[in-house]
């Protein structure tokens, strides 16, 4: 993305690769190390919301743990308003730590997790688990978080008697919400979203949805909203990020890349949902799910074995994002589909 000088992005991932190693046994010599990302760049504008998209195992979630600092990459950092998050010598965030400034990135970098329930402390009312961020990281008496709780319990649309509740006694979309009041009790700038309504009906997830497109404008926050779920995403997000086998392959504004997807990967996803409008050509498309080895990654383009315009370039050189006919239309693909 074009940012003038001095305006940077909110949240910004450089050159991302987590690599996690290869197992190894008496019987066999030590696999490969797996990579997870590989080289991924984003950028997130403050007031913005960033669709990120993709098959399960591409990576989506180890990337939203090293946004927020709950893991550090093998290479590349995260930085938020232009500040790497992580100390080179330390695996502990840089704000969350430093002595100056304590929980400063905690407090502005928060997360919501797929399973909210599972996410909750299960010996925790709803009160408690939502005043603890209050007291830790704004430094809220009792007495103060306890008056804020009605006010979050608003925001996020629950009943003011659910505070007195276990995380086993709310429903699935009750404890999607509580999730989300969490993270807003610490007062964040960034809210990082992880499959936050996969698990939820469609009824529900719009009232989810709605919820947090309420608070967006109220608070004046910035998402990362990560999903498989296409059509989720173009409902909520400005821009968005296709990732498949660790890396970005295209991203965009929304109305760009589903309405004219350039790599073939993109054109697949758009395939397998339905739509009113059909005039997107998808003959041709390989609809095989076969995906590559994590541990004997191919050399070329990752997506080549599955690609019905697949050349021999296309498996012996890996591709890099090039620029797209439309603004700010990015795709790593030797040859695009362009209309």
């Amino acid at each position: 993305m074009n940012v003038q000088p001095g305006h940077y992005p909110i949240l910004e991932a450089k050159q991302l690769w987590r690599t996690f190693s290869g197992k190894h046994s008496f019987f066999r010599r030590k696999q490969q190390g797996l990579h997870a990302l590989q080289g991924v760049d984003l950028s997130v504008q403050a007031g913005e919301v960033l669709g990120v998209v993709g098959e399960s195992g591409c990576g989506k979630s180890t990337l939203a743990r090293l946004l927020v600092g709950l893991d550090r990459p093998s290479r590349g950092d995260v930085y938020f308003n232009n500040t790497p998050i992580h100390r080179p010598d330390s695996q502990h965030m840089l704000g969350m730590y430093d002595k100056e400034n304590k929980y400063s990135l905690a407090k502005s970098l928060q997360y919501v997790f797929q399973d909210a329930v599972s996410a909750l402390n299960p010996r925790k009312t709803v009160a408690m688990s939502l005043q603890e961020p209050m007291q830790y990281l704004l430094g809220l008496t009792r007495q103060r978080s306890e008056a804020r709780l009605k006010q979050l319990m608003v925001q996020v649309k629950l009943p003011y008697e659910l505070l007195q509740r276990y995380p086993h006694e709310l429903s699935g979309g009750q404890a999607q919400r509580v999730g989300i009041a969490r993270a807003l009790a610490a007062d964040p700038k960034v809210l990082v979203l992880d499959e936050p309504v996969s698990a939820l009906d469609v009824s529900v997830q719009a009232q989810v949805l709605n919820v947090l497109l309420e608070l967006k404008q109220t608070h004046k926050l910035t998402y990362v909203f990560i999903s498989h779920d296409l059509s989720v995403v173009e409902k909520i997000s400005q821009r968005v990020s296709v990732m498949y086998f660790g890396r970005v392959v295209e991203q965009g504004p929304v109305n760009d890349v589903f309405q004219q997807p350039c790599h073939p990967y993109t054109r697949l996803l758009l395939a397998s949902i339905p739509r009113l409008d059909q005039s997107l050509d998808m003959s041709g498309m390989d609809s095989s799910t076969e995906l590559p080895d994590p541990f004997n990654p191919p050399k070329g383009c990752a997506f080549a074995p599955r690609c019905s315009r697949a050349k021999p370039t296309c498996f012996q050189k890996q591709p890099t994002l090039s620029t797209m006919p439309g603004e700010q239309h990015t795709a790593a693909c030797h040859f695009p589909h362009l209309s």
